[in-house]
Protein backbone atom coordinates (compact mmCIF):
# COMPACT_ATOMS: atom_id res chain seq x y z
CA UNK A 1 0.00 0.00 0.00
CA UNK A 2 2.67 2.39 0.85
CA UNK A 3 4.30 1.69 -2.47
CA UNK A 4 1.19 2.27 -4.17
CA UNK A 5 0.73 5.79 -2.46
CA UNK A 6 4.23 6.67 -3.38
CA UNK A 7 4.00 5.87 -7.12
CA UNK A 8 1.10 8.48 -6.75
CA UNK A 9 2.31 10.97 -5.50
CA UNK A 10 5.17 11.15 -7.69
CA UNK A 11 2.74 10.73 -10.23
CA UNK A 12 1.03 13.69 -8.66
CA UNK A 13 4.72 15.77 -8.54
CA UNK A 14 5.05 15.23 -11.64
CA UNK A 15 1.61 16.12 -13.40
CA UNK A 16 1.86 19.34 -11.06
CA UNK A 17 5.18 20.04 -12.10
CA UNK A 18 4.66 19.89 -15.39
CA UNK A 19 1.45 22.06 -15.24
CA UNK A 20 3.71 24.57 -13.34
CA UNK A 21 6.30 25.06 -16.14
CA UNK A 22 3.81 24.91 -18.85
CA UNK A 23 1.93 28.23 -16.99
CA UNK A 24 5.07 29.76 -16.60
CA UNK A 25 6.02 29.11 -20.36
CA UNK A 26 2.77 30.62 -20.79
CA UNK A 27 3.20 33.62 -18.49
CA UNK A 28 6.11 34.53 -20.47
CA UNK A 29 4.66 34.33 -23.52
CA UNK A 30 1.89 36.50 -22.41
CA UNK A 31 4.09 38.39 -20.94
CA UNK A 32 6.26 39.09 -24.03
CA UNK A 33 2.76 39.38 -26.38
CA UNK A 34 1.59 42.26 -23.17
CA UNK A 35 5.06 44.31 -23.54
CA UNK A 36 4.55 44.12 -27.60
CA UNK A 37 1.11 45.49 -27.33
CA UNK A 38 2.97 47.64 -24.74
CA UNK A 39 5.13 49.13 -27.04
CA UNK A 40 3.25 49.73 -30.29
CA UNK A 41 0.64 51.14 -28.28
CA UNK A 42 3.23 53.42 -27.28
CA UNK A 43 4.45 53.97 -30.75
CA UNK A 44 1.25 54.57 -31.89
CA UNK A 45 0.55 57.12 -29.42
CA UNK A 46 3.68 58.85 -30.77
CA UNK A 47 2.69 58.55 -34.34
CA UNK A 48 -0.25 60.65 -33.13
CA UNK A 49 1.28 63.24 -31.61
CA UNK A 50 3.86 63.27 -33.99
CA UNK A 51 0.62 63.62 -37.09
CA UNK A 52 -0.64 66.35 -34.66
CA UNK A 53 2.45 68.17 -34.53
CA UNK A 54 2.97 67.52 -38.36
CA UNK A 55 -0.71 69.34 -39.30
CA UNK A 56 0.09 72.27 -36.59
CA UNK A 57 2.94 73.31 -38.83
CA UNK A 58 1.22 73.08 -41.99
CA UNK A 59 -1.41 75.44 -40.37
CA UNK A 60 1.19 77.71 -39.19
CA UNK A 61 2.90 78.63 -42.26
CA UNK A 62 6.18 77.17 -40.96
CA UNK A 63 6.03 74.24 -43.67
CA UNK A 64 5.01 74.87 -47.15
CA UNK A 65 4.27 72.48 -49.31
CA UNK A 66 4.03 72.93 -53.59
CA UNK A 67 3.79 70.60 -56.11
CA UNK A 68 6.82 68.66 -54.76
CA UNK A 69 7.05 66.52 -51.31
CA UNK A 70 8.75 68.36 -48.17
CA UNK A 71 10.39 66.20 -45.09
CA UNK A 72 10.86 67.85 -42.43
CA UNK A 73 13.71 66.51 -40.25
CA UNK A 74 13.15 66.25 -36.20
CA UNK A 75 17.05 65.51 -34.70
CA UNK A 76 16.72 64.86 -31.04
CA UNK A 77 13.20 65.04 -30.90
CA UNK A 78 12.71 62.53 -28.34
CA UNK A 79 9.77 61.76 -26.35
CA UNK A 80 10.47 59.48 -23.32
CA UNK A 81 12.50 56.48 -24.92
CA UNK A 82 10.82 57.33 -28.25
CA UNK A 83 11.77 59.58 -31.23
CA UNK A 84 9.92 61.36 -33.65
CA UNK A 85 12.71 60.90 -36.55
CA UNK A 86 11.12 62.41 -39.95
CA UNK A 87 7.64 63.89 -41.17
CA UNK A 88 6.89 63.52 -45.05
CA UNK A 89 4.40 66.12 -46.18
CA UNK A 90 3.53 64.38 -49.80
CA UNK A 91 1.06 66.98 -51.92
CA UNK A 92 -1.81 65.47 -53.64
CA UNK A 93 -5.02 65.82 -55.37
CA UNK A 94 -6.45 69.10 -54.85
CA UNK A 95 -5.58 70.67 -51.78
CA UNK A 96 -4.75 67.87 -50.03
CA UNK A 97 -1.75 67.00 -48.36
CA UNK A 98 -1.01 63.38 -46.96
CA UNK A 99 1.21 63.60 -43.66
CA UNK A 100 3.64 60.52 -42.25
CA UNK A 101 5.68 61.09 -39.13
CA UNK A 102 8.22 58.25 -39.03
CA UNK A 103 9.02 57.15 -35.33
CA UNK A 104 10.64 54.53 -32.96
CA UNK A 105 10.81 53.22 -29.61
CA UNK A 106 13.40 51.78 -27.75
CA UNK A 107 12.02 48.85 -26.17
CA UNK A 108 15.34 48.10 -23.77
CA UNK A 109 16.11 45.34 -26.51
CA UNK A 110 16.14 47.04 -30.08
CA UNK A 111 13.55 49.87 -31.65
CA UNK A 112 10.09 49.32 -32.79
CA UNK A 113 10.02 51.56 -36.10
CA UNK A 114 6.61 53.13 -37.13
CA UNK A 115 5.03 55.50 -39.39
CA UNK A 116 1.26 56.88 -39.14
CA UNK A 117 -0.78 58.58 -42.10
CA UNK A 118 -3.07 61.26 -42.19
CA UNK A 119 -4.84 62.76 -45.23
CA UNK A 120 -6.02 66.80 -45.25
CA UNK A 121 -7.63 69.03 -46.75
CA UNK A 122 -7.94 72.71 -45.76
CA UNK A 123 -10.52 75.25 -46.13
CA UNK A 124 -9.80 78.98 -46.07
CA UNK A 125 -11.58 80.97 -43.31
CA UNK A 126 -11.68 84.88 -42.37
CA UNK A 127 -11.20 85.84 -38.61
CA UNK A 128 -14.23 85.95 -36.57
CA UNK A 129 -13.83 89.27 -35.53
CA UNK A 130 -12.68 90.77 -38.79
CA UNK A 131 -15.05 93.61 -39.34
CA UNK A 132 -13.07 95.25 -42.23
CA UNK A 133 -11.89 93.99 -45.13
CA UNK A 134 -10.28 96.25 -48.41
CA UNK A 135 -9.11 93.71 -51.35
CA UNK A 136 -9.24 96.78 -53.36
CA UNK A 137 -10.12 94.85 -56.35
CA UNK A 138 -12.89 96.81 -57.23
CA UNK A 139 -10.71 98.80 -60.12
CA UNK A 140 -12.80 101.62 -60.62
CA UNK A 141 -15.32 104.33 -58.66
CA UNK A 142 -14.98 105.78 -56.05
CA UNK A 143 -16.41 102.99 -53.78
CA UNK A 144 -13.88 100.50 -51.80
CA UNK A 145 -15.76 97.46 -51.43
CA UNK A 146 -15.80 95.58 -47.77
CA UNK A 147 -15.13 92.01 -48.07
CA UNK A 148 -15.81 91.49 -44.50
CA UNK A 149 -19.72 91.01 -44.92
CA UNK A 150 -20.58 93.67 -42.44
CA UNK A 151 -20.87 96.70 -45.30
CA UNK A 152 -18.60 99.20 -43.64
CA UNK A 153 -17.62 100.03 -47.47
CA UNK A 154 -15.08 102.89 -47.93
CA UNK A 155 -14.90 106.72 -49.91
CA UNK A 156 -12.03 107.56 -51.51
CA UNK A 157 -11.52 110.98 -50.34
CA UNK A 158 -9.32 113.45 -52.28
CA UNK A 159 -8.71 110.98 -54.95
CA UNK A 160 -9.93 109.85 -58.38
CA UNK A 161 -10.16 106.75 -60.50
CA UNK A 162 -6.51 106.72 -61.85
CA UNK A 163 -5.50 105.77 -58.18
CA UNK A 164 -6.38 102.29 -58.97
CA UNK A 165 -3.18 100.39 -60.14
CA UNK A 166 -1.40 97.17 -60.10
CA UNK A 167 -1.73 95.40 -56.46
CA UNK A 168 0.42 92.79 -54.41
CA UNK A 169 -2.46 90.84 -56.36
CA UNK A 170 -4.81 91.80 -58.20
CA UNK A 171 -5.93 96.13 -57.55
CA UNK A 172 -4.55 98.57 -55.42
CA UNK A 173 -4.53 101.90 -54.57
CA UNK A 174 -1.94 104.97 -55.29
CA UNK A 175 -1.88 107.64 -52.34
CA UNK A 176 -0.42 110.92 -52.79
CA UNK A 177 1.29 111.43 -49.97
CA UNK A 178 -0.44 114.60 -49.13
CA UNK A 179 -4.21 114.14 -48.84
CA UNK A 180 -5.26 111.17 -50.16
CA UNK A 181 -7.48 108.62 -47.83
CA UNK A 182 -10.02 106.19 -47.53
CA UNK A 183 -12.80 106.80 -45.15
CA UNK A 184 -14.72 103.77 -43.89
CA UNK A 185 -18.19 103.00 -43.36
CA UNK A 186 -19.69 105.04 -40.16
CA UNK A 187 -19.96 103.14 -37.36
CA UNK A 188 -16.73 100.62 -38.05
CA UNK A 189 -14.87 102.33 -34.81
CA UNK A 190 -17.72 100.63 -32.80
CA UNK A 191 -16.76 96.88 -33.51
CA UNK A 192 -13.67 96.87 -31.18
CA UNK A 193 -12.83 97.97 -28.50
CA UNK A 194 -9.74 96.98 -25.88
CA UNK A 195 -8.41 94.55 -28.81
CA UNK A 196 -7.57 95.48 -32.25
CA UNK A 197 -5.27 93.86 -34.84
CA UNK A 198 -4.64 95.39 -38.07
CA UNK A 199 -3.04 94.04 -41.15
CA UNK A 200 -2.15 95.43 -44.75
CA UNK A 201 0.39 95.14 -47.80
CA UNK A 202 2.15 98.13 -48.16
CA UNK A 203 4.59 99.40 -50.93
CA UNK A 204 6.17 102.71 -49.81
CA UNK A 205 7.49 105.05 -52.96
CA UNK A 206 10.95 107.06 -52.90
CA UNK A 207 10.66 110.11 -50.66
CA UNK A 208 13.56 112.41 -49.14
CA UNK A 209 11.89 112.24 -45.64
CA UNK A 210 8.33 111.75 -45.34
CA UNK A 211 5.44 110.08 -42.80
CA UNK A 212 2.48 108.26 -44.00
CA UNK A 213 -0.17 106.68 -42.60
CA UNK A 214 -1.40 103.13 -43.46
CA UNK A 215 -4.39 103.08 -41.13
CA UNK A 216 -5.79 105.54 -38.58
CA UNK A 217 -8.87 106.40 -36.40
CA UNK A 218 -9.26 109.47 -35.49
CA UNK A 219 -12.00 111.97 -33.75
CA UNK A 220 -12.92 115.65 -34.28
CA UNK A 221 -12.42 117.43 -30.71
CA UNK A 222 -13.76 120.77 -31.59
CA UNK A 223 -12.20 120.47 -35.63
CA UNK A 224 -9.42 119.45 -34.61
CA UNK A 225 -8.96 115.53 -35.76
CA UNK A 226 -7.37 114.05 -32.95
CA UNK A 227 -6.10 110.03 -32.95
CA UNK A 228 -6.80 107.20 -31.12
CA UNK A 229 -4.61 104.75 -33.27
CA UNK A 230 -2.61 105.36 -36.36
CA UNK A 231 -0.47 102.68 -38.27
CA UNK A 232 2.62 104.47 -40.35
CA UNK A 233 5.82 104.55 -41.92
CA UNK A 234 8.60 106.78 -42.50
CA UNK A 235 10.37 106.68 -45.29
CA UNK A 236 14.40 107.83 -45.80
CA UNK A 237 15.73 107.75 -49.36
CA UNK A 238 18.67 109.95 -49.19
CA UNK A 239 20.62 108.69 -52.42
CA UNK A 240 23.38 106.43 -51.30
CA UNK A 241 21.20 104.52 -48.46
CA UNK A 242 18.18 104.64 -47.04
CA UNK A 243 15.46 103.25 -44.59
CA UNK A 244 11.80 102.36 -43.76
CA UNK A 245 10.24 102.95 -40.19
CA UNK A 246 7.24 101.37 -39.58
CA UNK A 247 5.64 102.44 -36.32
CA UNK A 248 2.01 102.05 -34.14
CA UNK A 249 0.89 104.64 -32.16
CA UNK A 250 -2.05 104.31 -29.52
CA UNK A 251 -3.19 107.26 -27.37
CA UNK A 252 -4.42 106.15 -24.54
CA UNK A 253 -5.78 107.95 -21.30
CA UNK A 254 -2.66 108.33 -19.77
CA UNK A 255 -0.68 109.81 -22.60
CA UNK A 256 0.30 108.18 -26.14
CA UNK A 257 2.36 104.90 -26.89
CA UNK A 258 4.17 104.18 -29.76
CA UNK A 259 6.50 101.56 -30.81
CA UNK A 260 8.89 101.05 -34.34
CA UNK A 261 10.41 98.82 -35.85
CA UNK A 262 13.46 99.96 -38.66
CA UNK A 263 14.86 98.40 -41.59
CA UNK A 264 17.68 99.50 -44.07
CA UNK A 265 18.20 98.77 -47.51
CA UNK A 266 20.81 96.62 -47.05
CA UNK A 267 18.48 94.57 -44.99
CA UNK A 268 15.38 93.76 -47.70
CA UNK A 269 14.14 95.71 -50.46
CA UNK A 270 12.56 99.30 -48.88
CA UNK A 271 10.51 99.78 -52.05
CA UNK A 272 8.77 96.28 -52.56
CA UNK A 273 5.75 95.07 -51.32
CA UNK A 274 5.47 94.15 -47.52
CA UNK A 275 2.54 92.86 -44.99
CA UNK A 276 2.26 95.32 -42.26
CA UNK A 277 0.65 94.35 -38.51
CA UNK A 278 -0.09 96.37 -35.67
CA UNK A 279 -1.66 95.07 -32.64
CA UNK A 280 -3.21 96.92 -29.40
CA UNK A 281 -3.60 94.39 -26.33
CA UNK A 282 -4.99 96.25 -23.39
CA UNK A 283 -5.60 92.97 -21.65
CA UNK A 284 -2.07 92.07 -22.18
CA UNK A 285 -0.84 95.92 -22.12
CA UNK A 286 1.23 95.49 -24.90
CA UNK A 287 1.60 96.98 -28.51
CA UNK A 288 3.29 95.34 -31.58
CA UNK A 289 4.62 95.93 -34.93
CA UNK A 290 5.43 93.43 -37.46
CA UNK A 291 6.91 93.15 -40.86
CA UNK A 292 5.36 89.82 -41.50
CA UNK A 293 6.80 89.12 -44.49
CA UNK A 294 10.31 89.58 -42.92
CA UNK A 295 9.27 88.03 -39.82
CA UNK A 296 10.58 90.91 -37.64
CA UNK A 297 8.20 91.53 -34.57
CA UNK A 298 8.65 94.07 -32.15
CA UNK A 299 6.49 94.68 -29.06
CA UNK A 300 6.17 97.25 -26.53
CA UNK A 301 4.59 96.79 -22.78
CA UNK A 302 2.01 100.32 -21.99
CA UNK A 303 0.09 100.68 -18.61
CA UNK A 304 -2.61 99.52 -17.70
CA UNK A 305 -5.00 102.28 -19.44
CA UNK A 306 -7.50 102.38 -22.38
CA UNK A 307 -7.98 104.40 -25.15
CA UNK A 308 -8.68 108.36 -24.90
CA UNK A 309 -11.95 109.38 -25.76
CA UNK A 310 -13.07 106.61 -27.79
CA UNK A 311 -16.52 106.24 -29.19
CA UNK A 312 -18.83 106.43 -31.97
CA UNK A 313 -17.94 109.45 -33.60
CA UNK A 314 -14.97 108.27 -34.24
CA UNK A 315 -13.82 107.52 -38.24
CA UNK A 316 -11.75 104.94 -39.27
CA UNK A 317 -9.60 105.74 -42.57
CA UNK A 318 -7.00 104.24 -45.08
CA UNK A 319 -3.93 105.45 -46.06
CA UNK A 320 -4.06 109.38 -43.95
CA UNK A 321 -6.58 111.23 -42.32
CA UNK A 322 -7.70 115.11 -42.50
CA UNK A 323 -5.15 117.20 -41.25
CA UNK A 324 -4.84 121.24 -40.74
CA UNK A 325 -0.78 121.36 -40.48
CA UNK A 326 1.84 118.45 -41.24
CA UNK A 327 5.25 118.30 -39.45
CA UNK A 328 7.35 116.20 -42.24
CA UNK A 329 4.03 114.97 -43.46
CA UNK A 330 3.22 113.32 -40.05
CA UNK A 331 -0.60 113.99 -40.43
CA UNK A 332 -0.77 113.04 -43.99
CA UNK A 333 -1.41 110.11 -46.38
CA UNK A 334 1.31 107.50 -47.28
CA UNK A 335 3.43 107.78 -50.55
CA UNK A 336 2.83 104.82 -51.99
CA UNK A 337 0.33 102.05 -52.37
CA UNK A 338 -1.79 100.07 -50.13
CA UNK A 339 -3.48 96.59 -50.47
CA UNK A 340 -5.00 93.77 -48.96
CA UNK A 341 -6.46 96.25 -45.62
CA UNK A 342 -7.78 94.31 -42.64
CA UNK A 343 -9.35 95.45 -39.06
CA UNK A 344 -9.40 92.77 -36.51
CA UNK A 345 -11.52 93.49 -33.55
CA UNK A 346 -8.92 90.88 -31.52
CA UNK A 347 -5.54 89.65 -31.39
CA UNK A 348 -4.01 87.00 -33.71
CA UNK A 349 -1.11 85.17 -33.12
CA UNK A 350 1.79 85.66 -35.23
CA UNK A 351 0.70 82.51 -36.89
CA UNK A 352 -2.37 83.56 -37.82
CA UNK A 353 -1.13 86.33 -38.89
CA UNK A 354 1.69 84.37 -41.06
CA UNK A 355 -1.72 82.65 -42.53
CA UNK A 356 -3.23 86.08 -43.60
CA UNK A 357 -0.52 86.65 -45.47
CA UNK A 358 0.09 83.52 -47.11
CA UNK A 359 -3.53 82.73 -48.15
CA UNK A 360 -5.21 85.59 -47.49
CA UNK A 361 -7.50 83.94 -44.69
CA UNK A 362 -6.96 81.06 -41.93
CA UNK A 363 -5.85 77.78 -43.07
CA UNK A 364 -8.40 74.91 -41.20
CA UNK A 365 -7.26 71.28 -41.45
CA UNK A 366 -10.25 69.12 -42.27
CA UNK A 367 -9.34 65.65 -41.97
CA UNK A 368 -9.87 62.81 -44.79
CA UNK A 369 -8.21 59.97 -43.32
CA UNK A 370 -6.07 59.07 -40.30
CA UNK A 371 -4.48 55.72 -40.10
CA UNK A 372 -1.86 55.22 -36.78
Amino acid sequence: MGRINLIIVTLVILVVGTSFNSLRRNMVITSDMINEYYYDFRSENLGGFALNYGIQKLEMGEVIVGSNPVTKVTPNFQLGIGSVDSIQFIPGGGDTITVIPYVSYNTGTGNIYHQSRAVIDFHIVQPDDQFGYYMFDDGEGLTVSDSSGLGFDGTMVNMDTTDWVTGQEGYALDFDGTNDYVELGQGIAEQYSDKITLTTWAKVDHSFLDWGNLVTERKDVAGWPAPIFTLRAFVADLFFFGWVKYAFDIYTTDGMYEVQIWKWSFEMDLWDWHFIAGIYDQEAQTISIGIVDEDEWVTKSIGETQLWGKDSTDYINIGGRDAYWSLIGALSSIDGKLDGTRTIGTVLSVAQINQLMLHNGIKKPKLVEWRL
